[in-house]
């Protein structure tokens, strides 16, 4: 069963390059890939030139991708829990390449999670998070 994403997506505060730099540990970790997209579009609207972003994504690999709801074929949310219906999307590299067109990535590296995302951030059960860390400057 596939479910629309009826949240709005909320431009960012600023105008055209407005701000030096951006750190983004959970925000590109929730949504559509479609709303993920619009979001990075709009980061790179308020960046200055060359200003670095520390971005956070979501992987294939993580053993949440491909459960629960689905909105799009990089898109699922859990069917329980905390963050029920919430929409994850995950992106294998090359995923991660289109997503930052207009960004110049510096590194990017994907790691396993469960030790330093804490159960802060989640209390389940799920082991086998996988995240894409992310540096990259707008050009």
């Amino acid at each position: 069963m596939s479910v629309p994403d009826s949240t709005p997506y909320t431009q960012l505060p600023g105008s055209r390059e407005t701000y030096g730099a951006a750190l983004s540990t959970h925000a590109y970790l929730h949504g559509t890939s479609a709303k993920l997209r619009a979001g990075i579009a709009d980061l790179r609207r308020v960046l200055k030139r060359e200003a670095p972003a520390f971005i956070t994504l979501g992987s294939f690999k993580d053993a949440r991708y491909g459960l629960g709801i689905p909105f799009d074929e990089r898109s699922f949310a859990p069917g329980e829990g905390a963050e029920l219906g919430i929409p994850h999307a995950y992106f294998d590299r090359d995923g991660v390449i289109e997503l930052l067109l207009g960004f110049r990535i510096e590194s990017m590296q994907e790691v396993e999670v469960d030790e330093i995302v804490g159960r802060w951030a989640h209390d389940d059960e799920i082991v086998g998070r996988v995240h894409w860390f992310v540096e990259a400057r707008r050009q």
